[in-house]
């Protein structure tokens, strides 16, 4: 009998889209890696959900070859939760404060690199926010979205920097005097005490602030406040 011939790119892809298992993953052209010289070509391992967020954020995978898809995008949860410098902090609601668009939510395994992830779709601003992520689910074989705290829960959220606004926001909602106020940084007064303030989410308007109910300060927006 013949030796078995290596398999190639195309046998590699064929291999994946007649998995039935498998076939979902997206995009799926480039979820394929060389193994070896004897073995040639064959399918990623695992669910393709971080592959999916890399290729929706354009999240580079390793330098390492194994580490990365063809595109030399990311291939796990661990790569795409890192991609980010913040992780999102603060307590349960306030931590849904500082969550933006294109945030990568993941749920991370205790090796630091398996697990599930997706990504920010959408968020509807409110006192408590509607976060949409977006996911590759393996037990639905599809791409598909989920409100967080509903079909997805747990997990962290990640993604950059805040950056510093006019607009800063005492997002402790344990704060008895000062819970859910924000300011107008370019005219604090001595009593805003912004300097203070531990848990800071920044908005980039007046408008985008109250959306998220948060009231004025008294002080440095004076004749404003609701309380």
């Amino acid at each position: 009998m013949a030796p078995r011939r290596p398999c190639n790119k195309q046998c590699a892809r064929d291999q994946l889209a007649n998995d039935p298992e498998r076939s979902y993953i997206t995009p799926r052209d480039c979820f394929i890696r060389h193994v070896n010289n004897r073995v040639g070509w064959g399918p990623i391992p695992g669910t393709g959900c971080a592959h999916y967020v890399a290729h929706e954020l354009t999240i580079a995978g390793g330098n390492r070859k194994d580490k990365r898809c063809l595109d030399k995008l990311a291939i796990t949860t661990g790569q795409v939760a890192r991609h980010y410098p913040e992780e999102r902090t603060g307590t349960k609601l306030s931590i849904l404060h500082k969550v933006r668009e294109n945030d990568v939510w993941a749920k991370l395994n205790a090796d630091g690199e398996s697990g599930h992830c997706g990504y920010v779709k959408n968020v509807t601003p409110g006192r408590k926010p509607t976060i949409e992520i977006e996911h590759l689910s393996s037990s639905a074989k599809a791409v598909k979205p989920d409100t967080y705290g509903v079909g997805i829960k747990g997990g962290k959220f990640y993604g950059p920097e805040q950056t510093p606004t006019n607009w800063k926001a005492n997002c402790n909602p344990t704060d008895p005097n000062r819970k859910y106020e924000f300011h107008k940084v370019d005219n604090a007064k001595g009593d805003c005490q912004i300097d203070e303030i531990k848990c800071v989410v920044y908005f980039k308007s007046k408008a985008e602030a109250q959306s998220y109910g948060y009231d004025p300060c008294e002080n440095c927006m004076e004749g404003e406040s609701t309380r």
